[in-house]
């Protein structure tokens, strides 16, 4: 009776806390949290990368004043009249959060804005910062500029995800490239297996021992 009584008392700790961590996991998302700039830097003209789209891409020592520009091109699964444009920055596995909070990521459609998303400092690994936009067009390009005194390492997103710009939330934002949902899931399934193992060689053991009592009882 003694092990059960320990057993839920554990049980109830260790869903306590992967329920902390999972809350903890989405807790700092930010929607939009920037001022978009007007044009495309003339730094970027004609020298994008590429970059495919609902896919994380690091942005890897993004010297200070400097900008990485690229351009991205929707594949045929995108489809506006269900869909929405999607933008979002995270500092990823490199990223120092004081210095990413300098970098404003800005998505444009030919020449014009669609808005931008920044970090702020108190924004760790998979925390993101995103925006959903109506966009109709398959082309884009998806411009990084490093306004701090620091180069720094930045991850960033150009993507779609059926939906609503009223709906929008992080979960829009494909969790490619990060783990920190997988995990959290994975852990949870961990928990509840070990739970039951436990439970069912306690339950084992407490029979057992409640049988060879009563037989001795019986002898006796």
């Amino acid at each position: 009776f003694f092990f059960f009584i320990t057993l839920s008392t554990t049980m109830m700790k260790i869903v306590f806390i992967a329920l902390c961590l999972f809350a903890l996991a989405f807790a700092d998302d930010t929607k939009s949290n920037c001022t978009t700039v007007a044009t495309i830097p003339a730094s970027c003209t004609g020298t994008q990368n590429t970059a495919d789209p609902n896919e994380w891409v690091t942005v890897e020592n993004l010297a200070a004043g400097a900008n990485a520009c690229y351009s991205v091109t929707f594949d045929d699964g995108f489809d506006s009249s269900e869909d929405v444009y999607v933008l979002a920055t995270r500092n990823g596995d490199d990223g120092v959060p004081a210095s990413n909070a300098a970098v404003t990521t800005t998505g444009f459609t030919n020449t014009t804005v669609i808005g931008c998303v920044s970090l702020t400092a108190s924004q760790e690994e998979d925390d993101t910062d995103y925006l959903c936009s109506s966009q109709t067009a398959t082309a884009y390009y998806t411009v990084a500029s490093n306004a701090g005194a620091n180069a720094t390492t930045i991850d960033i997103y150009t993507g779609y995800a059926e939906g609503t710009v009223s709906d929008c939330t992080a979960s829009y934002v494909s969790s490619s490239g990060s783990s920190i949902w997988l995990w959290v899931v994975i852990g949870l399934v961990v928990v509840v297996i070990v739970v039951v193992i436990l439970a069912a060689v306690g339950g084992f053991l407490y029979m057992k021992k409640k049988k060879n009592s009563y037989q001795l009882y019986e002898d006796a």
